[in-house]
């Protein structure tokens, strides 16, 4: 017994502390970041929020009413104006970012969504003369409430850029002169895109010195997923040779279980590939070798669905689950409800929360 305690204490001083460095000596950064994925969602509800609102309001301007056909037809052009601004990369930090791309994009989604709605009622036989004043007043006024949220957008991605609060939380893993090479030609972009947490290599000596570029090595593979995890990190940059596949191929093997996008430094490569077989960050190319499960979009959708499923059925269960919870209360002694940490994926922690279905009383604290 006292074997495998002092077995599981050496695996958590190893998933904690980087071999070969005491933990005085390591400065990781915390994490300051402003959630992409959050910043993306709440954009996406802000634009079916405006093409609703400025559906009715144009409505009552123009003295149109509110039936099935300008109903349907407003949520039709919201849906689709959302659908095309996706397609074309407008729901993207880097699109955000720039007021020359949204006016582009949200200028020719509003008019693709418009023009189709427009040519499908003209087709379906609807008063098409009565409902122009609508579409027009409709479609202007969603252009400016669209471009007047992103603009606010762009200020605050602009300051958080600069704050380092939307870089990509990142590890190196290599050492010597490849990673000189990549470290500089980052820096020469001038981008904040990244942030280099540090190095993880199992070689040392001059092929892989303790320090490059004031980036300390952190430890070695094996170190590296529960680091990863530690301190999310967004992405791994892979700087060993091309020819070394076979360390290449163990260091995949380990990371496949991380949700992180994992890219292989293309500089100083001899395979040269069209640039659309490269990722890049700023001028910097990049293989891909893996990328994580949701993009931001995706994650963004994601958590809009969940909310959105979760709220509705929470509302449609709340008399069962009201009645449950006055059963509980008069029954027993005790709180409603019983609290628990838990793992989720990727082994972070969650609070779950469930009727409770003990007694207080019996409990056997020292069991």
């Amino acid at each position: 017994m006292n074997a495998h305690v002092r077995a599981q204490e050496s695996l958590h001083a190893i998933s904690v502390c980087p071999v070969h460095r005491p933990q005085a000596e390591i400065r990781i950064p915390p994490d300051i970041r402003i959630s992409q994925p959050k910043i993306i969602g709440s954009l996406l509800l802000g634009d079916v929020a405006i093409g609703l609102c400025a559906g009715l309001a144009t409505l009552a301007m123009v003295g149109v009413p509110l039936t099935a056909v300008t109903g349907l037809t407003g949520l039709a052009i919201t849906a689709l104006t959302v659908v095309i601004l996706q397609r074309i990369w407008g729901y993207t930090i880097a699109a955000l970012a720039s007021g020359r791309q949204q006016l582009a994009r949200v200028s020719g989604a509003v008019l693709a969504s418009f023009a189709a709605l427009s040519t499908v009622l003209l087709v379906s036989g609807a008063d098409i003369v009565i409902l122009r004043p609508w579409l027009m007043s409709f479609a202007g006024l969603t252009f400016i409430c669209m471009m007047g949220v992103r603009f606010g957008v762009r200020s605050l991605i602009a300051r958080w850029t600069e704050e380092g609060r939307l870089a990509r939380r990142a590890v190196i893993v290599g050492g010597g002169k490849p990673v000189e090479t990549l470290l500089a030609s980052l820096k020469g972009d001038g981008t904040k895109a990244i942030q280099i947490l540090g190095l993880f290599d199992d070689r040392g000596g001059e092929r892989s010195p303790d320090e490059v570029e004031e980036h300390k090595k952190l430890g070695g593979f094996d170190e590296l997923v529960a680091f990863c995890r530690d301190h999310k990190v967004d992405l791994i940059i892979i700087t060993l040779p091309h020819t070394a596949e076979a360390r290449i191929l163990y260091l995949l093997k380990k990371m496949w279980v991380l949700p992180i996008d994992i890219r292989i430094s293309a500089l100083g490569s001899k395979l040269k590939l069209r640039p659309r077989a490269y990722s890049f960050i700023g001028k910097t190319p990049f293989l891909a070798v893996f990328d994580k499960p949701l993009t931001d979009w995706g994650l963004a959708v994601k958590t809009v669905e969940d909310r959105v499923l979760a709220a509705i059925i929470l509302a449609l269960l709340s008399p069962v689950m009201l009645a449950v919870a006055m059963a509980v209360k008069f029954t027993s002694k005790g709180p409603i409800f019983f609290k628990q940490t838990r793992y989720g994926f990727n082994n972070e922690k969650i609070g779950v929360y469930k009727f409770r279905s003990m007694y207080v009383d019996q409990c056997d604290a020292n069991a």
